[in-house]
């Protein structure tokens, strides 16, 4: 590293409070669940010997982000569920809104007994372990599979399959909304706003209250810490928790409007990228 990247790095922002929060998907894992830079240990506990604290802030339930907090060896809190469940080191969890907690709970239920009527494959347990572990279930007679995230606790999510003819599984859109239709005509009137986000990509869908937002348990954790502002790392628009609360950094193949709301842009994309940008840490008190 030059002298001139060494003084452009030691203007940009970092939070006084030392506490650095990273989403998930697409920052610290690309697509298909991969770190991408075998460095990232070494950089995390670099960065914590010098008294700052790196946590997690992601859409994924907390039980899974407290798998990845354990791989990556981090000592910090832990937003789940675009924030809806806060877990700090030695405090109880804390659910924002219980009434979701209850809400989805019963939806998802009411979920698995119509795919069990149609007789439609599900399965329910930790999905991205399942993908993870690439599983052969050539032995499957309907080719139709619905992957249940079965650790959220304040929304739903589902993923639809297909089941080829060697056994592997790959995106199923067509499933995922027929399903999508299914858990709209069992949800009952709810008593918020439900927001309903498809990801074709992924052949996903989360359903979720409208009003939840990182922002919403951004405030609440800088609150409990007694914190004025936070640092984020992410890649996209829901990573944008508000410059008044936090110092915003985006990996290299973050979406232009997270790009735009950062006071730093990582070259590199995924983990590298998060690995880039902890570096701005290296000899700043």
């Amino acid at each position: 590293m030059g002298k001139e990247t060494e003084i452009k790095f030691s203007e940009i922002p970092l939070p006084s409070g030392k506490l650095m929060l990273v989403d998930l998907d697409k920052t610290l894992i690309d697509s298909n669940y991969q770190i991408t830079n075998q460095g990232i240990f070494d950089e995390i506990t670099r960065v914590q010997s010098l008294g700052w604290q790196i946590g997690l802030s992601s859409d994924t339930p907390l039980e899974s982000l407290k798998v990845w907090r354990g791989r990556f060896g981090m000592n910090g809190p832990i937003l789940a569920e675009r924030g809806a469940v806060i877990w700090s080191p030695g405090k109880p969890e804390i659910v924002i809104n219980p009434e979701a907690e209850q809400f989805f709970t019963s939806l998802r239920l009411a979920l698995i007994q119509q795919l069990a009527f149609n007789r439609i494959n599900f399965f329910h347990g930790d999905v991205t372990q399942f993908i993870r572990n690439k599983p052969v279930l050539n032995e499957m007679v309907d080719p139709r599979l619905i992957l249940i995230q079965a650790y959220r606790r304040c929304s739903l999510n589902f993923y639809g399959k297909k089941i080829l003819p060697d056994g592997a599984l790959d995106i199923d859109n067509n499933l995922t909304k027929q399903t999508v239709e299914l858990t709209n005509r069992l949800m009952e009137t709810p008593p918020f706003e439900v927001e309903e986000d498809y990801n074709p990509d992924y052949g996903i869908c989360i359903f979720s209250p409208k009003q939840m937002t990182k922002r919403l348990g951004t405030i609440r954790l800088l609150t409990d810490l007694d914190l004025k502002k936070v640092g984020i790392i992410g890649d996209s628009t829901t990573d944008i928790v508000g410059i008044n609360i936090a110092f915003h950094y985006a990996v290299g193949n973050a979406k232009p409007e997270f790009k735009n709301n950062s006071v730093f842009v990582a070259q590199n994309s995924y983990t590298s990228g998060v690995i880039e940008i902890l570096k701005l840490i290296k000899n700043r008190k």
